[in-house]
């Protein structure tokens, strides 16, 4: 997996913690080592792209979700009229996130395969459960990352900001447990149909070899029947022929 930095730049103390600690949240699962990441996803692995017959399944890399090695080039993502904060790239399908830095600099990080960027959770999620196209109607939600308390409290981040940005993520997150359930529902409609589609076409292979078989030997059999019909022939002949005969050696022996 390789972590690509768009910009460089000299970091403070301070900022090269954010950034290790946001890399270290990107990462779901490292090997089969599960990194607890705001929440505990299953480290679980996705079945093939294809089966034993060369159908594609479900999960699909590039097709269901989208697959880079590296920052896409080009990128139009800007920091210049957004707040300092953490921002899914739509451009790049969500696999892409940047980290907007107080003062202006940009960095850009790819999220780890079958993961996009979850911009209500501000992390890397596994792919079903990411609405890439909905992400920037949740980029208000980095308005609390930054915030300074008007009291004498110690500071701290609230998690979920305001009461509005709450009910944002329970909402979103019922939604994605929806969209979740929702799948594998589909999953198991999608396996079960390609059982059945198997099971017919080995079906439909058995029933083509009996009829091959019966054909074979429905061809045998008339060529033993035919056989037998030269047989009798030639056999009909030859009395025949042994009847003509015989009058005449008849004649002979009489004379």
């Amino acid at each position: 997996m390789r972590w690509v930095v768009c910009c460089s730049s000299r970091l403070s103390v301070s900022e090269q913690t954010t950034l290790i600690r946001m890399v270290l949240q990107s990462l779901l699962c490292l090997g089969s080592t599960l990194i607890l990441v705001a929440h505990t996803a299953p480290c679980l692995a996705l079945t093939t792209t294809t089966n034993n017959r060369g159908r594609r399944q479900v999960e699909a890399a590039g097709v269901d979700y989208p697959t880079y090695s590296e920052v896409p080039p080009g990128l139009s993502f800007s920091c210049s009229d957004k707040i300092p904060g953490y921002y899914a790239d739509p451009e790049a399908q969500c696999q892409v996130w940047h980290w907007c830095v107080p003062g202006g600099p940009l960095y850009s990080f790819l999220c780890p395969n079958q993961t996009l960027f979850n911009q209500v959770l501000r992390v890397c999620d596994w792919w079903f459960n990411v609405e890439c196209s909905t992400s920037p109607d949740y980029y208000n939600i980095n308005d609390d990352l930054y915030k300074i308390p008007d009291d004498d409290a110690p500071l701290g981040r609230d998690l979920l900001g305001e009461e509005s940005i709450g009910e944002e993520v329970v909402q979103h997150q019922e939604q994605n447990d929806l969209q979740k359930e929702q799948n594998l529902q589909q999953v198991k409609q999608d396996l079960k149909q390609e059982q059945q589609q198997d099971l017919q076409q080995e079906q439909q292979q058995d029933l083509q070899q009996e009829q091959q078989q019966d054909l074979q030997q429905e061809q045998q059999q008339d060529l033993q029947q035919e056989q037998q019909d030269i047989q009798q022939e030639q056999q009909q002949e030859l009395q025949l022929q042994e009847l003509q005969q015989d009058p005449q050696q008849q004649l002979t022996e009489e004379i």
